[in-house]
């Protein structure tokens, strides 16, 4: 049986492999950099999308609160660090907002929903995390900065949904409480 959660599963995991495999067109570092990129909108609009299929406003209201904080915090860094990227294109190399944004998504997935939910997020945001530092786009320790960020604000923000249910139980003649508990 296809449940929702098999299904956006299976839309993020049909989409990492597009943008693993489909890049044949442009150079190896080019492709890889792309691909970073688009994990950069995959990864948060997938986030939003498993939340509204679980009709779940309070997780996207979350989500929502903890993208914005991340990407106030990753360019007030920015622009007080004034670093230097290693592609010398401009100063903002400290932290990474790539990885802050995915690593912000998979973080929100894994508190919210479980680590079942966020495993494959937490794969795209790493390689978005590598893709950055390949580029040359960053240094090692913006990506982890960014990381660090992103975790730090989607657990500041985010609420796990509670999976236990306790309920009354009775046949007409006896009654009792019944425990749930969704594993």
């Amino acid at each position: 049986m296809c449940t929702t959660r098999n299904r956006a599963r299976g839309v993020l995991f049909s989409s990492i492999f597009s943008i693993f495999f489909v890049s044949a067109s442009v150079s190896r570092a080019d492709s890889i950099e792309k691909s970073g990129d688009a994990l950069l909108i995959l990864m948060p609009t997938f986030s939003y999308l498993y939340s509204y299929y679980q009709s779940d406003r309070e997780g996207q209201i979350e989500l929502s609160k903890a993208l914005l904080s991340t990407v106030a915090v990753t360019y007030a860094l920015k622009f007080a660090t004034k670093e230097e990227r290693p592609n010398r294109k401009n100063n903002r190399s400290f932290p990474s907002g790539h990885s802050a944004v995915t690593f912000t998504s998979a973080g929100y997935l894994h508190k919210r929903y479980g680590l079942d939910v966020a495993i494959l997020p937490y794969v795209g945001a790493g390689w978005t995390a590598y893709s950055r530092v390949e580029s040359k786009n960053h240094y090692t320790k913006d990506v982890l900065a960014g990381a660090l960020i992103g975790l730090a604000s989607s657990y500041l923000w985010t609420k796990a949904i509670d999976t236990r249910t306790i309920y009354p139980i009775s046949d007409g003649k006896r009654w009792g409480i019944g425990f749930l508990k969704k594993w």
